[in-house]
């Protein structure tokens, strides 16, 4: 599983700073928790049924300053949320993209990038089980994604507090959301762009303000 400039946007971007504990589900090779530890007192939970993703997490846990923080789990989320008695206080995730799109041969990427693993109806059950009842989730997905999602959550009684769109560069539209949950009153969300590269293709100045605490080359 490569390291996607949007994965790294949302563990510069998340909030949570008011968090005692995060859950990561789906954490792949552990790259949001690791970001995230990085600039947090928080513990971290990070769930992941990959068996090659998890040896890697494993390995880049273990290799970090903030392994005293993070607990690890080889664990399907559905069944973690039907056993767990843990809830958390902020929920973030990258979950399967693409769910009605074409698949591909590999079942391995398909796991990884559409809803086979893990549908929106899924792991909205599994946030109901886990989240606090003040806590807030967070997850990316693609924009078309985001809005089925958004349905969804309100439907079930979540709605959106900040949503930060992505677009590769200022001629194009955003092909990614970055948005933040909470169970309260429906009120408009804080919406936000970032763009990640000018016209010259160089990245802009905010994604290396954002990136800067990551990226060696800024």
């Amino acid at each position: 599983m490569k390291v996607c400039t949007d994965s790294c946007i949302m563990g510069a971007y998340t909030d949570i700073a008011d968090a005692k504990t995060v859950l990561d589900i789906g954490t792949g090779t552990g790259l949001l928790t690791l970001m995230l530890a990085q600039r947090s007192k928080a513990l971290f939970t990070a769930i992941e049924m990959d068996e090659q993703a998890i040896k890697q997490a494993a390995e880049n846990i273990h290799d970090s300053p903030w392994k005293d923080r993070i607990s690890l789990y080889h664990q399907d989320i559905n069944q973690f949320a039907v056993t767990s008695e843990v809830q958390f206080d902020h929920i973030i995730c990258n979950p399967p993209f693409y769910s009605n799109s074409l698949k591909s041969p590999d079942a391995q990427k398909n796991k990884a990038h559409h809803g086979v693993s893990l549908t929106q109806e899924q792991l909205l059950f599994c946030i109901n089980k886990l989240l606090h009842q003040q806590g807030k989730f967070t997850l990316l997905l693609p924009v078309a994604e985001a809005e089925a999602f958004q349905y969804k959550a309100e439907s079930q009684g979540y709605y959106l507090m900040d949503s930060l769109e992505i677009a590769h560069n200022s001629n194009k539209k955003p092909f990614r959301r970055i948005d933040t949950y909470e169970a309260a009153v429906s009120i408009k969300p804080e919406t936000k762009k970032l763009v990640i590269k000018d016209c010259q293709n160089n990245y802009t100045e905010n994604f290396q303000s954002l990136l800067k605490e990551y990226y060696l080359l800024f």
